[in-house]
């Protein structure tokens, strides 16, 4: 899951308060906000060029098997 530019404290709040409630294994938040609770843990990223960002949005989709074609353009589709 990503959630995107998570900047305003009442933002985060939410988010702080929905992220024990998902059952995934990664959600990904871009944010200027350095302080976070609840077990996030802050990681500096750069840009992703378009491969790097592939690589990432497959691994916790399809962790134990290649995407097919279709999902493969879906994923750029999302880039």
């Amino acid at each position: 899951m990503i959630l995107g530019n998570v900047d305003e404290p009442e933002t985060q709040q939410l988010m702080e308060n929905l992220l024990p409630t998902l059952h995934r294994e990664r959600v990904l938040i871009t944010t200027r906000i350095q302080r976070w609770r609840n077990n996030v843990q802050p990681e500096q990223l750069d840009l992703f060029t378009e491969s790097e960002a592939l690589e990432f949005l497959n691994e916790p989709l399809y962790p134990k098997q290649a995407p097919t074609r279709a999902e493969e353009a879906e994923l750029k589709s999302l880039t």
